[in-house]
């Protein structure tokens, strides 16, 4: 029988397991965040019209820019349609 411990290590990937990799998804997470936020206002769009654009609830794009959720790649591709970028921009950042 699994345990408490294994279904979540399972649910989440092993990878959350290891106190390394955790604390660079958490920062990478930060960081796009930050860089999603920023296109954001750089376009003048509230959140709401923002996440309108994109096809999401406020709340999920909220939780994106604050580094609460991980989302995927359809949900990127869409973002950066919303934000007339490439999607490539997403991730250029001058954080290191």
């Amino acid at each position: 029988m699994r345990t408490k411990h294994d279904r979540e290590v399972h649910e989440k990937g092993e990878y959350w397991s290891r106190p390394d990799a955790t604390a660079a998804i958490l920062r990478g997470r930060k960081i796009l965040g930050r860089r999603l936020r920023q296109l954001r206002v750089a376009r003048h769009l509230t959140q709401e019209k923002a996440a309108e654009d994109i096809g999401i609830h406020p709340v999920q794009l909220t939780r994106i820019e604050n580094a609460e959720a991980n989302f995927m790649i359809s949900t990127a591709y869409a973002i950066a349609f919303a934000y007339h970028v490439r999607i490539e921009e997403l991730f250029t950042t001058e954080e290191r």
